[in-house]
C-alpha cells in the first residue's frame, strides 16, 4: 500500500511539474509583442509624369499593353526616402528603364512583369 502511496505521489509532483512548465510556456507568450523593424523616413514608391506624382496603389492590374502604347520609361531613380522631383523619376530600384502607360485616371508600370496601378497622390495628405 505504501509503494502504491509513493507511486501515486510522484505521478502528481510530475503532473505537477509539467502543468507549471506548460503554463509558463502560455503565460511567456502571451506577453510576446511582434517586433517590427522601423524603416525611417520610407515613402511610398511613386513616379513623376508630367509634373504629377503618382503613388502605387499596390494594385496588378491583368491587361496587355502594346509597346507602342508606352507614354515612356523611368529614366532615373532616387532614394525611396525621397519623393520624385523631375519626370521620368521614380524612388524604388524596381522603376529603374520601367516602361509605363495611361489606365483610366492613373498610370501603370511594368514592374517585374506585372503591370502596376499608379494613381494621382497628393503628398499634402501624407
Amino acid at each position: 500500500m505504501t509503494k502504491r502511496i509513493g507511486i501515486v505521489l510522484i505521478l502528481l509532483i510530475v503532473l505537477f511539474i509539467l502543468t507549471c512548465i506548460v503554463l509558463l510556456y502560455v503565460a511567456r507568450g502571451c506577453g510576446v509583442k511582434k517586433v517590427v523593424p522601423e524603416a525611417p523616413n520610407v515613402l511610398f514608391p511613386a513616379i513623376m509624369i508630367d509634373d504629377i506624382l503618382y503613388g502605387t496603389t499596390g494594385k496588378v492590374v491583368a491587361i496587355d499593353i502594346d509597346e507602342a502604347e508606352y507614354l515612356g520609361r523611368i529614366s532615373s531613380v532616387v532614394d525611396i526616402r525621397q519623393l520624385p522631383t523631375e519626370n521620368g523619376q521614380g524612388n524604388l530600384a524596381l522603376l529603374e528603364d520601367a516602361p509605363y502607360a495611361k489606365y483610366e485616371e492613373g498610370l501603370v508600370v511594368l514592374m517585374e512583369g506585372k503591370w502596376i496601378l499608379f494613381e494621382i497622390r497628393d503628398v499634402r495628405d501624407d
